[in-house]
């Protein structure tokens, strides 16, 4: 029941609590704060997209340990989705697994 009404509250406000962290809040999508997604060099003949939560621990590693095949994109719960699907559709062709 205490954490149905911290939700209620996290809504109310506008604001998402950090599950680790929940004392700390950050501003929701509604409110238009955007986090860029991240990425290395974009690999065209990619046929597999990983999306990787930056809020992961060491996801820089998961990042940069992908094969040939894999192109690894680091995002947010504020991340814009339409500049995920924007990326998506103009870099590749097709995808076989995201």
């Amino acid at each position: 029941m205490a954490e149905t009404i911290e939700l209620i509250k996290s809504i109310e406000s506008n604001t998402k609590l950090l599950p680790n962290e929940p004392d700390k809040q950050i501003k929701s999508i509604e409110n238009n704060v955007f986090i860029p997604l991240e990425f290395t060099e974009i690999k065209p003949n990619s046929k597999n997209i990983l999306l990787i939560d930056n809020t992961v621990y060491q996801n820089e590693i998961l990042s940069y340990s992908t094969n040939p095949n894999t192109f690894a994109i680091k995002y947010s719960y504020n991340s814009n989705k339409d500049e995920l699907e924007k990326l998506l559709n103009n870099n590749f062709e097709s995808i076989d697994r995201i």
